[in-house]
């Protein structure tokens, strides 16, 4: 599974989650988020493995989309 967030949620965890500077929304959504990855055991004995997403553009290549 794949999933792309905006690069300001790097070091941003408002701008991560969406909750637009608000820390209520944001810990409202961080429970949230939690109690879902707990219903499905993914809150335990769970390996991650952080990637990036780089595209990179070759001269004269033709954009597939």
């Amino acid at each position: 599974m794949e999933e792309l967030f905006p690069s300001a949620g790097i070091a941003d965890m408002h701008a991560f989650y969406g909750s637009g500077g608000d820390d209520a929304e944001l810990h409202r959504r961080l429970g949230e988020l939690m109690a879902s990855v707990a219903r499905i055991g993914a809150d335990r004995d769970l390996d991650l493995v952080p990637t990036s997403r780089y595209l990179y553009e070759l001269p004269g290549a033709v954009d597939p989309r």
